[in-house]
């Protein structure tokens, strides 16, 4: 819910966060929002949006050496990262919704537009696949679950990680990427390792797959 306590609970919150963390070498970005959680009307609500401006703004104040993705996934207002979520099953698919970055930058894709409706992209920011993949093996227990069908083996998923993995290397403007999940995660078991830390797929052909898919040079 939106409202007068929760922006300025956000922004504390947030403050303390960067406050703690901000000399950790890991971290290369700060974001304040995802998905419009907790800013549902974002889109349309000056409020809303001025609200996700001002953490942006509050992010680059604490910690001016970090980039700051605004909305991470749609919506966005300011923000130094163009970062969307798309956890379509194909590669040709995906491919598709990203075949034009001035249509994506008005249309958005998978049903949420990109940008806020009172922000227009300046063209620099940096357009990165966020979340994507989420492929979970079947284990026979229905109460887990990943993005669409679960595969059956290892071959299973490495024929649909390659797919959608080699849809985004060749997105001309894409310049990062994102992989849904590193572990497993209570009933989210899309994790390329268990909640133990376990492999659960050969991580030396996960690495080749992912610095050059399909041969790519």
């Amino acid at each position: 819910m939106f409202a007068h306590e929760s922006v300025n609970r956000l922004a504390e919150t947030l403050s303390d966060f960067i406050s703690r963390d901000f000399n950790h070498p890991c971290i290369v970005a700060w974001v304040p929002l995802n998905e419009s959680w907790g800013v549902p009307r974002v889109y349309a609500d000056k409020r809303q949006q001025a609200a996700a401006r001002a953490l942006y703004h509050l992010c680059k104040a604490l910690d001016g050496t970090r980039l700051v993705s605004s909305n991470d996934g749609w919506e966005q207002v300011t923000t130094d990262i163009f970062a969307l979520h798309d956890y379509s099953a194909g590669g040709e698919e995906l491919a598709l919704h990203f075949s034009d970055r001035e249509r994506l930058e008005k249309l958005g894709c998978v049903g949420r537009l990109a940008f806020a409706d009172s922000e227009t992209p300046t063209g620099n920011e940096a357009f990165m696949v966020t979340e994507y993949g989420g492929i979970a093996f079947e284990e026979g227990n229905e109460e887990t679950w990943g993005y669409h069908n679960k595969v059956k083996d290892e071959e299973a998923f490495f024929a649909r990680y390659a797919a959608v993995t080699g849809a985004i290397l060749d997105i001309p403007y894409c310049q990062g990427y994102c992989y849904t999940q590193l572990t497993d995660v209570q009933q989210e078991t899309n994790g390329l390792l268990t909640p133990a830390r376990e492999p659960k797929v050969d991580a030396a052909r996960f690495n080749s797959l992912t610095r050059n898919p399909l041969g790519r040079g």
